[in-house]
């Protein structure tokens, strides 16, 4: 009796092992989306579509722009994310700056593929439309746009944020004419350290306008380093196509009406820049139409090569405190390189 007992007890045990294993062993091949269910986990997907502001005209573009994130306090991933445009009527894809693979679906509807989008993923692109010259002018003729984002897993702790639309947007005839300027960070660039150039485009119309080429030629002895944009981060309007023979080219499917941006180049002087020479930035934008020229290449010349210059600076504020005995007091301590070369 005693052996038989141990005998079930053994069986007991082996197939509490075996069951263990066959669990485990489906979990490890369930895909992303089934983990999250069983685990009861879930995405917090959002997306926003927005409109850049200004009109369309007949024959023209108009740009929206498209934000997206997974929140950062989603408890799951988001896999195979898409985000899903039904575009207004009339009116036909011109392009994007998403960099992502995209469809192009009946009936006006663009798909992009965003792939998995972890816990606080965000980003965010600018979509161009083509406006027909056939397109009637007023007040809200091109109706409201419509984005959704979905993913593979089935739950989103809050769908009510998962689709987004614009309102509709005026057409208005008007002319194209765009512009740029340039400038350099500082004027004293020394051999072996990296300056830089701020490049102003701005679209001097309420039409929006596109598409765009930027072209920024080099001074001499300078190599590129990298290129960005000021504060919006959102404002992508720009895809990069060359960086190399000492130029940097940009493009954009359309730039927004009545909106000024400010570009910034880096570059790297030559260690063996000779002193004193002149430092020659030329900025050069195009697009058809334009019925202004005189404003489409900026030739800065205002750098020269000089030597190393030192200027740091340091501040110290008060942020907060409690002015009582046993208090505290918090300050805000601020340190800049106002020089030339790094310190």
């Amino acid at each position: 009796m005693k052996n038989r007992t141990i005998v079930r007890t053994t069986r007991l045990l082996w197939s509490l092992v075996f069951g263990l294993g066959l669990l485990a062993a489906l979990l490890l091949t369930l895909t992303p989306r089934h983990q999250a269910q069983a685990q009861g986990a879930e995405p917090n997907l959002f997306v926003r579509k927005f409109s850049e502001g200004g009109h369309a005209r007949p024959g023209g573009v108009y740009v929206y722009g498209v934000y997206y994130r997974n929140a950062w306090n989603a408890s799951a991933p988001a896999t195979a994310t898409i985000v899903v445009d039904t575009l207004p009527l009339s009116t036909t894809y011109a392009g994007d700056t998403s960099g992502l693979t995209h469809t192009l679906g009946a009936g006006g509807v663009v798909t992009w593929y965003l792939g998995d989008l972890n816990p606080g993923d965000v980003g965010s692109f600018m979509v161009t439309l083509n406006v027909p010259d056939t397109m009637p002018t007023g007040t809200a003729v091109i109706t409201q746009n419509c984005v959704f984002i979905t993913s593979t897993v089935a739950s989103d702790s809050n769908p009510g944020d998962n689709g987004d639309c614009t309102g509709p947007v005026d057409v208005w005839e008007d002319d194209v004419e765009i512009g740029v300027s340039t400038w350099p960070y500082f004027n004293d660039p020394t051999p072996g350290q990296e300056y830089g150039y701020t490049v102003q485009w701005c679209n001097n119309r309420g039409a929006a306008a596109g598409p765009a080429w930027l072209t920024d030629t080099f001074p001499i002895s300078s190599t590129f380093v990298s290129w960005g944009w000021d504060n919006e981060w959102w404002a992508r309007y720009w895809t990069e196509v060359i960086t190399t023979g000492g130029q940097l080219v940009l493009y954009a499917p359309g730039l927004p009406g009545d909106v000024c941006q400010n570009l910034n180049l880096t570059l790297l002087l030559d260690p063996a820049a000779p002193a004193g020479a002149t430092l020659e930035n030329t900025a050069v934008i195009t697009t058809a139409g334009d019925v202004d020229a005189n404003n489409d290449t900026s030739t800065d010349t205002n750098a020269h090569v000089s030597g190393p210059r030192y200027d740091l600076s340091v501040d110290k504020s008060v942020h907060a405190f409690v002015p009582v005995p046993g208090g505290w007091i918090n300050y805000f301590i601020d340190y800049q390189n106002n020089g030339n070369t790094t310190s």
